[in-house]
């Protein structure tokens, strides 16, 4: 099999199967030239988080794990099928466009339903919007332009619209990002809301530990800084564990 190949079983499914292996990875990611190699092994239900300084491989990892980038060498091997949300450190849409927060939420469910018939979508997705909407306390900026909100709003939004997919597994790149402490605390409170309540696997890249002090059962991976150019940096695994 070629080294870069990715291997998926779907033999079940990722929901109920809490400790069941997701995933196995052993390979070197980078962008042209090897940033980090590792050998890793994700269980469902699992909430890592990914820390080291930058430039040492984190982001690249989520990206080569939703296929936005490919490994240099190496394999993944995925155990269980998956509904995969990623959450990126910003949104790929240009600011001039006039984007309503309930247009921008339902992009998720188009998505999810794409190929569908119409009649299949309708009642089904409103519900499902409007308990994601309440439960994030989106209701009362719907209307408004997604540029228009502030910070956490945007997060929550964003947050949203990936929760329309119905993922199993949320891949989270910086989620403090351009957030005051208050509207941070409040998304990865509902990050580990989404963990131990609804059993999401969460996998988040984040070097800012006040923001997981009160997160219990964590599983770190820490990345160490390369000190060779040439060779890629190695990462520590720092196990099952809380983060205070």
């Amino acid at each position: 099999m070629d080294k870069t190949t990715t291997e998926i079983d779907s033999r079940a499914s990722v929901t109920g199967e809490a400790n069941a292996i997701l995933f196995e990875a052993d390979w070197t990611i980078g962008y042209g030239s090897p940033v980090a190699s590792l050998q890793w092994e994700v269980h469902c239900g699992d909430f890592w988080v990914l820390r080291g300084p930058n430039g040492c491989g984190k982001s690249t990892l989520i990206k080569t794990l939703v296929g936005l980038l490919q490994p240099l060498q190496g394999q993944i091997h995925w155990h269980r099928s998956y509904n995969a949300g990623y959450i990126p450190q910003s949104v790929g849409i240009h600011p001039s466009v006039n984007l309503k927060v309930r247009d921008f939420i339902y992009m998720g469910q188009m998505a999810l339903f794409e190929g569908r018939s119409t009649s299949s979508r309708s009642g089904e997705n409103d519900n499902s919007m409007i308990r994601i909407v309440e439960r994030l306390e989106l209701q009362s900026i719907l209307g408004r332009n997604f540029w228009d909100l502030s910070g956490g709003q945007q997060r929550r939004a964003i947050l949203a619209r990936t929760l329309m997919i119905r993922p199993d597994l949320l891949l989270v790149d910086e989620p403090s990002t351009g957030l005051d402490r208050p509207s941070a605390i409040r998304f990865y409170q509902e990050l580990d809301r989404l963990h131990k309540e609804e059993g999401k696997t969460v996998l988040v890249v984040s070097h800012e530990d006040h923001y997981l002090k009160d997160l219990n059962g964590l599983r770190i991976l820490d990345f160490e800084e390369q000190n060779d150019s040439a060779a890629p940096g190695r990462f520590m695994d720092r196990g099952l564990r809380s983060a205070k």
